[in-house]
């Protein structure tokens, strides 16, 4: 899909086969697919950060009016002709790709905290034997369920990785704030979002792309 997102823009007989992302169905079904909890990908970071990619990819792709055709397969770089731009097929449907994602902006933004959040562990039985009193035959102790390992990187450990979603979410958050609809994203961000985004900071001093998304967000905002 992503290379479908890559190609189909400057191609002239593309226009009818891009009306869905226009009608925003494409948008829709991507973002219940991330965002609902009763979504078949619900439990999957890997798929979920699949999905938030080819978002990213469309509002990249729909962002300029023209496109700036790919060289000439086949001929030497020094005797390519001048570059050449088309219509960009997709940024028709751009204003309805942002419809579908700003009216879905306080699920991403609670995405954004949910994704922060550390896998709960089952509670503990609340009636046992012996608080019922009764007399069991002993039993060998049981070990307590392995911590969760740490992930080591070159020179560095960290407790859990920075996921594919988790970026991609963050991204899809920095397109956003760097968009026509900016400002109205950055007023929905609130001091639970950015302490969020602090500590990931603190946690990952080594992840230099979450970085670099971090300051394009905190630089657009204060701007």
């Amino acid at each position: 899909m992503l290379e479908i997102i890559d190609r189909l823009p400057s191609e002239e007989y593309a226009e009818h086969l891009l009306k869905g992302f226009g009608q925003g169905d494409v948008v829709n079904t991507l973002l219940s697919l991330v965002l609902s909890e009763s979504s078949p990908l619900a439990s999957s970071d890997t798929n979920k950060g699949i999905i938030l990619k080819v978002l990213n990819a469309l509002l990249k792709r729909s962002a300029d009016p023209e496109l700036t055709l790919p060289p000439t397969a086949g001929i030497p770089l020094a005797l390519q002709p001048p570059a050449v731009s088309a219509p960009n097929r997709l940024h028709s449907s751009r204003t309805s790709i942002m419809s579908s994602l700003l009216s879905r902006l306080p699920d991403i933004l609670q995405a954004l905290i949910h994704t922060n959040e550390p896998t709960p562990r089952p509670p503990a039985p609340l009636d046992t034997p012996e608080e019922r009193g009764e007399v069991i035959a002993s039993e060998p102790d049981v070990p307590p369920p392995p911590a969760p390992k740490t992930v080591q990187y070159p020179g560095h450990t960290v407790s859990s990785p920075f996921s594919s979603f988790r970026m991609n979410l963050v991204e899809l958050l920095s397109l956003l704030i760097d968009s026509e609809v900016g400002e109205i994203v950055a007023n929905n961000i609130n001091t639970e979002h950015w302490s969020v985004l602090m500590y990931w900071l603190t946690a990952y001093p080594y992840n230099n792309i979450y970085h670099v998304l971090f300051y394009k967000i905190v630089y657009i905002v204060v701007r």
